[in-house]
């Protein structure tokens, strides 16, 4: 469970944290009948994405855009409404909301403030990590080319109209380095928690086969059990 060791080493620092570890502890624990796995990863985002999120609207009302600020009141009470979803079992429709709220989010902030922002760069995220989702090839599909085809429409959109916001170059590439080292980072963690996943069921495989074969050894004769494995 890598989301949980990470928020329990961060907390384990400074016991006084213990009471927040505590309350984010329970948050990790899937509801009955979902992907652990998924669920973990999907916890994980949005309790960065909300924080995140409540801090963007704050910064688009000092870069004098209220349009996205008010925008992003309601993406805090997305990411909250997924965190619920998730909780009450619906985490698919969770999903669904923040999905549309990532694509929104990244339309809105290419209109208002440009393409140099970088928040476009969340449509890559959504692309690569809409492949984890468990079960659900058809969706993850549609999610990927969706985003897809939206970052190539919002390119070409951005280059066709000068951008609205009257800022310097500077503020915007504060925020493209870290918006691009964010959407990097989270598609290169997802694939490496679930390539993890992988070598430890493939390790178990291991295990489980070895095992099989000692004890096929061990109770039957060698002629037997050698064309028991070759059957």
């Amino acid at each position: 469970n890598l989301p949980f060791f990470i928020l329990r080493s961060f907390y384990q620092q400074n016991p006084k944290h213990m009471r927040l570890y505590s309350f984010f502890q329970p948050l990790f624990i899937p509801p009955p009948g979902t992907d652990a796995n998924f669920y973990r990863v999907y916890m994980l985002v949005c309790l960065f994405g909300l924080p995140f999120h409540l801090m963007f609207g704050f910064l688009f009302m000092l870069l004098g855009v209220p349009n996205l600020a008010l925008f992003n009141i309601l993406s805090v009470l997305l990411w909250a409404s997924g965190i619920v979803l998730a909780r009450l079992g619906k985490i698919m429709s969770g999903y669904v909301a923040i999905t549309i709220e990532v694509i929104a989010h990244a339309i809105l902030s290419v209109h208002y403030l440009g393409w140099s922002a970088g928040f476009q760069q969340y449509l890559i995220t959504l692309a690569v990590c809409a492949f984890i989702l468990p079960k659900r090839p058809r969706l993850s599909f549609v999610v990927a080319v969706v985003a897809i085809i939206i970052f190539i429409v919002l390119y070409y959109y951005d280059l066709s109209r000068p951008t609205t916001l009257a800022t310097t170059n500077t503020i915007l590439s504060w925020l493209y380095i870290p918006n691009t080292i964010g959407a990097l980072g989270s598609s290169v963690s997802a694939i490496a928690y679930y390539m993890a996943i992988l070598d430890r069921a493939e390790m178990s495989l291991q295990v489980a086969y070895q095992k099989s074969e000692t004890l096929l050894n061990n109770i039957l004769p060698a002629v037997i059990a050698d064309r028991l494995k070759q059957t």
